[in-house]
């Protein structure tokens, strides 16, 4: 699907409320249902890709010492329907590694950064607010935590952080290592990009909810935890991997693409903005019903054009309320009560009411100036 027809025929979404979110979601989707790209003629089996990564894992875990993974039982059942030359697996066997970040001994400075869930945001790994970890506890933490260039790194705890993930990018000048809130995805031998997509799909990212009938997190609405388990756990829809470059080449294709759409409503968005002030500025410098009328028929006129989003109504309520107190929105007739009777009226009941002692006598205010007032 190139870019001209995926706005063929997803194009109107964009217009949407919340548009361009839900066409990012929408490529992602597409993504990992095998529906963005042709399958190649040739390609390595997805079970020999599987297979492969099983021995990687193995010769990890024995080259760093590290306890065998014990996995959980094979898939029952698939999510949803992917292309018959795709194959689903648990993400833990797709790895060489998965685990939490240890609680770190912070410092000012050291050799080491911590990564934090600041530092994994959805435009990317960003290593700015990073701390760092006392050289003297290094010692506690094993080569397999620190972090590789391709690592996943998934926030796991806190309502709104939790599910964000990143592709890690390493510090030229210092290592580093998770702390405990973020889960350290080390893929065997796949595209992390494509995981990536995987993890950001709206098939995951709905679920880190958990309200949601299949949720991936524990907790509450207020704390929310991913347990690395079902990190192990989670299933995972798998393409060859020459299939895996071309879907993530796409995907880039069709984010930059949402990245235009969204620039160019912005800028329409500001257009529409000044547009819309300009013309109920217009409305309101109106100086008698007659001009008013029609000031508010080209108001009317253009309406769709100029109102766009509910918070764009509250500039015609203040609107009306100021043409209301001034006198305009309606005609004075001969058989109104002129406001200096009513004025008149309120202030013997005022007298009254003093008198009787309900109300207290209230301090004069200083008479109005209206010499400036035109």
């Amino acid at each position: 699907m190139d870019a001209q027809q995926f706005l063929a025929e997803f194009g109107y979404i964009a217009n949407a409320s919340n548009g361009i979110v839900k066409l990012r979601e929408l490529v992602l989707q597409l993504a990992i249902s095998g529906r963005l790209v042709e399958r190649a003629e040739t390609f390595q089996p997805v079970l020999e890709i599987i297979k492969a990564a099983n021995s990687l894992r193995k010769e990890y875990e024995e080259t760093l010492k590290l306890r065998s993974t014990r996995m959980h039982p094979p898939l029952s059942k698939i999510p949803f329907m992917t292309p018959e030359h795709w194959e689903w697996e648990r993400l833990e066997k797709l790895c060489v590694y998965i685990q939490r970040g240890k609680g770190p001994k912070y410092v000012d400075k050291s050799s080491t950064y911590v990564v934090s869930q600041k530092c994994i945001q959805w435009n990317g790994f960003d290593l700015t607010p990073a701390r760092h970890v006392a050289d003297d506890s290094l010692e506690k933490y094993g080569k397999e935590r620190y972090l590789c260039d391709g690592d996943l790194l998934w926030n796991s705890t806190g309502t709104g952080t939790a599910g964000r993930v990143a592709i890690y990018s390493a510090a030229e000048e210092k290592s580093a290592v998770a702390d405990s809130h973020v889960t350290v995805i080390r893929l065997a031998n796949c595209s992390p990009r494509y995981f990536w997509c995987v993890v950001a799909s709206p098939w995951v990212q709905l679920r880190i909810d958990p309200s949601h009938s299949d949720s991936l997190v524990s907790g509450t609405t207020q704390q929310v935890e991913l347990n690395t388990s079902t990190v192990r756990a989670l299933p995972i829809p798998l393409p060859p991997l020459e299939e895996q470059s071309r879907i993530v080449a796409k995907v880039d294709e069709l984010m930059a693409l949402c990245d235009q759409l969204e620039a160019q409503q912005q800028q329409r968005r500001i257009l529409q903005n000044q547009l819309r002030h300009a013309t109920l500025q217009a409305v309101a410098a109106s100086q008698n019903p007659h001009e008013l009328q029609e000031n508010w028929q080209r108001l009317e006129a253009n309406f769709g054009q100029l109102f766009s989003a509910p918070e764009d109504v509250e500039d015609v309520r203040k609107l009306a309320m100021e043409l209301a107190v001034r006198g305009l929105l309606t005609e004075q007739k001969d058989s109104d009560e002129p406001a200096t009777e009513i004025l008149s009226r309120y202030v013997e009941e005022h007298k009254k009411l003093v008198k009787k002692g309900e109300i207290r006598r209230k301090k004069p205010l200083p008479e109005i100036d209206i010499s400036d007032s035109a």
